[in-house]
C-alpha cells in the first residue's frame, strides 16, 4: 500500500502530543502543580485548550488521509477496469505531441489527387474534376501484375511489375516521372521479391526470399551498390491468406529506420514486427502483432494478434520499449490509417463500421456504418468504401480482399471529417485492387 506523509512546520509536535496527551496525563499535571486554586484553574483551562487543538488537528489529519486514500482506490479501480493484463496500458508509451511538424504537409498538387491500379496499370484520380487519368500503358495480362506502388516525392512515383507466370517470379522496378508522365525501368529482380520501399528515386530497400538459406534478406540499394541490412527467418508458405495477415515494409517519417513484417515468412505464421536501422541492425521486435503503421518517428501502432488472442490496437514506443493500448473498446480493428492526431480503422463485422479516433483528446471522433478501407488524403478529408456483405459466388477468388473480408465495395466516398460534407468518387472499379495511394499514406 502506498504511504502518505503529512508535513507541518514542526514535524515532531503533532506526534508527541498524540502520544503524551490523554485525560490521565492531564490529571497528573494538575496534581503536580496544585499549590494555588487560581493557578490550578488556569493550568486546567490551558490544558483543555491544547487538548481541543490536538483533537481538531488529529481529526483533520484523519479526514485528509481518508480523502487521499479513497482517491487512490478510485484511480486504481479505473485502471483495473481498462487493463486486460498486467502489461496493458503501461504508462510511458507516449507519442510525440501534435505540433505543426506532425500535421501532414500535403503539397497543393496532392490535396485532391489519389492513385490506384487495376492490376495492370496505374491511374491518377482528380477529386475536383472527378476524372481518372491512365499513367501507364501495359497490356492487359493475367500473367503479370503491379504488386506495389509508392509516392516517392512530389516528382516521382515508384512501382513494381512482376511476371507471376515465371517460377519465383521476375520483377521490374519502375520510376514514373509525374512531370514528364514517363516511366523508366531502374532495376530487374529475377527472384521472388517480397517487398520494397523507396527512399528516393535512386535509393530503395527491398526484401526477397533466399531459397538456399531459407530466409528473408532485407537489402539497401544505393546507386547499384547493395548492402544487406538484416536476415529474417523465413519460408514460402502455401497456406491461404486470411484477414489477420500483414505484409509491409515502410520507412519512418525521418527515413532512418524501416518497419518490416511478413506473417508468411516463418513457416507461415510469423506475427512479428521487425524494426531495422539503415546501419543494418534489428533494433526492435514486436511479438504477436500484425498490420503495423508508423505514427511518428518514435511510435508504431499495430493490431494485437496471436493464436490465443486477437484484437485491439496498441502503440509501441521505440524509446522506452513499452506498449499502450489505444483507448478504444473496438476489438476488431483493421487497416489502420494514420494522420496525426487521427487514427482510422474498421471492423469487418456484420455492420462493418469505420471509426476515426482522436488520440490527442482520447475520444472517438466519428463512426460510419457499412464502411471500410479508409485512406487519408489530407488533415480534413478521408476516402473510404461503402460496403455490403458478399452474396453467393461473389467473393470466391482466394487472395483478394473481398475473399478475406467477405465484403463488396458498392461505391467510394470522400468525406470532410470536420464539416461532414461527403461526395461520391466516380471510379470504375468496385474495389481498387492495390488500395488507394495518397500523399499521406505513402510518405
Amino acid at each position: 500500500m502506498q504511504e502518505f506523509t503529512i508535513q507541518s512546520d514542526d514535524p515532531q509536535s503533532v506526534p508527541n502530543q498524540l502520544q503524551s496527551t490523554s485525560p490521565s496525563g492531564l490529571n497528573q499535571q494538575n496534581t503536580q502543580y496544585n499549590s494555588n486554586p487560581l493557578e490550578n484553574s488556569t493550568y486546567t483551562t490551558d490544558d483543555k485548550s491544547k487538548f481541543l487543538v490536538i483533537v481538531l488537528v488529529s481529526t483533520l489529519t484523519v479526514l485528509l488521509f481518508t480523502v487521499v486514500f479513497v482517491s487512490y482506490l478510485h484511480f486504481s479501480n479505473e485502471s483495473a477496469q481498462i487493463a486486460e493484463t498486467a502489461n496493458d496500458n503501461i504508462l510511458g508509451a507516449e507519442t510525440e505531441e501534435t505540433t505543426d511538424d506532425n500535421i501532414a504537409n500535403v503539397p497543393d498538387k496532392f490535396e485532391d489527387l489519389f492513385y490506384y491500379t487495376d492490376d495492370s496499370n496505374i491511374y491518377e484520380y482528380n477529386l475536383k474534376n472527378k476524372e481518372s487519368t491512365q499513367l501507364t500503358n501495359f497490356p492487359k495480362s493475367i500473367t503479370s501484375e503491379i504488386i506495389h506502388m509508392q509516392l516517392i516525392d512530389e516528382k516521382y512515383l515508384g512501382f513494381v511489375n512482376c511476371d507471376i507466370a515465371i517460377t519465383r517470379n521476375a520483377c521490374k522496378l519502375f520510376i514514373h516521372n509525374l512531370q514528364t508522365d514517363k516511366s523508366e525501368v531502374i532495376d530487374e529482380i529475377k527472384s521472388n521479391i517480397d517487398n520494397i520501399s523507396w527512399i528516393d528515386n535512386k535509393k530503395y530497400i527491398f526484401s526477397q526470399y533466399n531459397p538456399v538459406n531459407q530466409n528473408i534478406e532485407v537489402n539497401l540499394i544505393d546507386e547499384n551498390e547493395s548492402k544487406k541490412l538484416a536476415t529474417i527467418p523465413g519460408s514460402i508458405s502455401d497456406r491461404d491468406k486470411f484477414i489477420e495477415d500483414s505484409k509491409a515494409m515502410s520507412l519512418s517519417p525521418n527515413k532512418e529506420k524501416v518497419l518490416y513484417i511478413n506473417t508468411f515468412s516463418n513457416n507461415g505464421f510469423n506475427f512479428k514486427i521487425y524494426i531495422i536501422s539503415l546501419e543494418g541492425k534489428i533494433t526492435d521486435q514486436i511479438e504477436d502483432a500484425t498490420q503495423p503503421r508508423w505514427i511518428d518517428n518514435k511510435n508504431i501502432i499495430f493490431r494485437k494478434y496471436s493464436n490465443k488472442r486477437a484484437g485491439h490496437l496498441y502503440i509501441y514506443n521505440l524509446g522506452n520499449k513499452k506498449m499502450q493500448k489505444l483507448g478504444s473498446n473496438i476489438e476488431a480493428s483493421y487497416n489502420v490509417s494514420v494522420i496525426n492526431p487521427y487514427i482510422s480503422f474498421w471492423e469487418p463485422s456484420e455492420f462493418s463500421n469505420l471509426y476515426i479516433y482522436n488520440k490527442q483528446d482520447d475520444k472517438l471522433l466519428m463512426k460510419e456504418e457499412k464502411a471500410a478501407y479508409p485512406a487519408w488524403i489530407s488533415n480534413d478529408k478521408i476516402i473510404y468504401g461503402k460496403v455490403r456483405k458478399c452474396e453467393e459466388n461473389e467473393c470466391r477468388k482466394i487472395g483478394t480482399i473481398q475473399y478475406e473480408s467477405q465484403l463488396i465495395v458498392e461505391k467510394y466516398i470522400v468525406k470532410n471529417i470536420h464539416s461532414g460534407y461527403t461526395e461520391e468518387i466516380n471510379v470504375r472499379n468496385k474495389y481498387l485492387e492495390n488500395g488507394i495511394l495518397t500523399w499521406v499514406n505513402s510518405l
